[in-house]
């Protein structure tokens, strides 16, 4: 499991704090794209509008310890999830992304490339309500999800993101 690290920062000139700076090892990440277009009836048949490339639509899901001190997550100990350390984050978290939703987040992602030829993105955009919960499948641990929709923050038209890719996979020779 990767240590990939996330920076959610707000753009809210009232916010006094620090950015939300945590390790997600994502279970799950998922990269999508919108795309702007429609399709309608017209008087002599069907007819699309397309305008291009939308938001980027970034899906994170995974699970955090109760307690990140504590080596051994598959314990059969009890203990107090409201006061656990990670259960308190994430009401922090909460509470950060409810108190700025008027404002635009910024989400820098550290961590394991994501379909953008880019070296620690950042994005700007939207920040998710997160959704956490007690794993049913390991009480130890701490469920997560959020989507952030956004931006690059700087992106830049010109590189071909596909050549860069197909430029930097290796092929080995038998």
């Amino acid at each position: 499991m990767a240590d990939d690290k996330i920076i959610i920062s707000t753009e809210n000139p009232e916010y006094v704090g620090e950015p939300m700076k945590f390790t997600i090892n994502p279970n799950h990440l998922s990269v999508s794209q919108q795309i702007h277009k429609s399709f309608r009836k017209a008087r002599k048949g069907h007819t699309k509008s397309y305008v291009g490339n939308g938001a980027i639509v970034l899906s994170f899901n995974g699970v955090i310890p109760i307690n990140p001190n504590v080596n051994n997550i598959t314990g059969t100990e009890s203990t107090n999830l409201r006061e656990s350390i990670g259960w308190r984050w994430f009401e922090k978290f909460e509470q950060f992304a409810r108190s700025n939703q008027a404002y635009l987040f910024k989400l820098q992602y550290l961590g394991t490339p994501i379909q953008i030829n880019r070296n620690n993105p950042e994005f700007v955009g939207d920040l998710d309500i997160p959704v956490y919960e007690r794993s049913a499948d390991n009480h130890m641990v701490i469920s997560y999800s959020f989507v952030f929709t956004c931006e690059l923050v700087n992106d830049d038209p010109e590189i071909d993101y596909l050549a860069d890719i197909e430029a930097s996979l290796t092929t080995v020779e038998v």
